[in-house]
């Protein structure tokens, strides 16, 4: 798989958290998994932003495939999470916890994690695993 001229296995570890993103985002695709990512625009008044209602701070990647649901929080470099993503992190790890044996039994695995280009190895592994059937 080719992105820009640069294999995905070969993530660029000095480039932008946008490029990673889309580096993950064919991947997943290209196994099979449902994404969910927002990106920030221009508006009307030359500012960036990413329209949201509600709370900020959502992780930056939402897949799920076959019992799985990731919720992934992208960061270049040692960079750090910024106290709302904080907080979402928090939230989504205690959330998932409570409902730790209704998801098992259901054959469903939940996971909040950050993610940098470091951990490619278990981005790729993480991606390319075969589900197992409930």
């Amino acid at each position: 798989m080719v992105l820009e001229g640069k294999a995905v296995s070969e993530p660029n570890l000095q480039g932008t958290e946008a490029a990673f993103q889309a580096q993950i985002v064919v991947l997943a695709q290209s196994q099979g998994w449902r994404v969910h990512g927002e990106r920030a625009a221009v508006n009307r008044r030359g500012k960036w932003s990413t329209p949201i209602i509600g709370d900020p701070g959502w992780p930056d990647l939402v897949l799920a495939k076959g019992g799985k649901l990731l919720f992934w929080e992208l960061k270049m470099g040692k960079k750090r999470l910024e106290p709302e993503q904080v907080k979402w992190g928090w939230a989504l790890d205690t959330a998932h916890d409570g409902l730790r044996a209704y998801l098992q039994e259901a054959g469903m695995k939940v996971e909040y994690r950050v993610v940098r280009p470091t951990d490619w190895e278990f981005i790729e592994s993480t991606l390319k695993e075969v589900p197992h059937a409930g």
